[in-house]
């Protein structure tokens, strides 16, 4: 056999080898899954440990990845097993009370995340920045829901504003997939004060998701939940027609899309319709 068919059969192997191992069941996953069960029944203290060894069972892969071919090569399943098992810590010292624990394991998964793919990388091909691990905008959601939901609104702003960045780049400018993030980043502005950078991001909003409502029941629940949010807005600013008009169309767009699990948000809705001096223009669909 010539000498550099040996060398390629050789390679083959190595990578087989390699794809093998990422693929089959990991102790990462293994290790999540019993995290997943302890927490789902309680037991936060004995989840504690199991999480802590899938954080480093999911950094010793890394680490074998690395070995085997470089430090250069990413490995997006790897590293965003690792991002994971961060955030699932980050979540039981949440509910264990241990906020800046918590902090701290968000923080980490950010970080792994952001540096997944490195200049070098032979998936980086171009002279642009390297691209994002496409997990990373998901990562920042839930880092700025911990800052939002702890009043720290200016850090939730700016985490929510780079996810946005991101799925922008991901996904485009103009993708209705930006409205979450687009939705959450206005309630925060609203109660830091900017209220007209509120106004205009849910109007932002609603312009992505009124085209594609009807394509899927999730889009349409955005589309009401922002139109909702921004007649909250306008009411809590003594803007009532324009609260009203919002409220009455958030309705008749759940009467259009939305089906009866929907019902106590519509009832919600409803409520605060009448109490401002609406009438009902809406309702669940048969």
């Amino acid at each position: 056999m010539p000498a550099w068919l040996i060398v390629i059969v050789v390679v083959a192997v190595l990578i087989i080898a390699l794809v093998v191992r990422v693929r089959r069941p990991t102790e990462v996953q293994r290790l999540s899954k019993e995290v997943a069960v302890l927490m789902e029944e309680g037991r936060l203290a004995e989840a504690l440990p199991v999480a802590e060894r899938a954080v480093e069972a999911a950094r010793e892969e890394l680490e074998k990845w690395a070995h085997d071919l470089g430090s250069d090569h990413s490995n997006l399943i790897v590293t965003g097993q690792l991002a994971g098992a961060h955030r699932v810590l980050g979540r039981l010292h949440l509910r264990l009370e241990n906020e800046g624990q918590a902090e701290s394991a968000f923080k980490r998964a950010v970080d792994v995340l952001e540096n997944a793919i490195t200049e070098n990388d032979p998936l980086h091909q171009s002279e642009e920045p390297a691209p994002p691990h496409p997990d990373l905008p998901e990562v920042l959601g839930e880092f700025a829901l911990f800052y939002s939901q702890r009043s720290r609104f200016q850090e939730a702003i700016s985490t929510y504003r780079r996810a946005l960045e991101l799925e922008s780049h991901i996904y485009g400018e103009d993708s209705p997939a930006l409205a979450g993030t687009l939705i959450n980043l206005a309630g925060c502005l609203d109660h830091s004060g900017r209220v007209e950078e509120a106004e205009e991001t849910l109007l932002r909003a609603i312009s992505l998701l009124e085209p594609v409502a009807s394509d899927e029941e999730l889009l349409a629940f955005h589309l009401v939940a922002a139109l909702n949010n921004l007649g909250l807005m306008y009411e809590r600013h003594s803007q009532l027609e324009k609260a009203r008009t919002n409220l009455q169309r958030a309705l008749v767009e759940a009467g259009r899309y939305l089906g009866d699990n929907h019902q106590p948000f519509v009832e919600m809705i409803q409520g605060k319709l009448n109490e401002i001096g609406g009438s009902e223009t809406g309702g669940m669909k048969s």
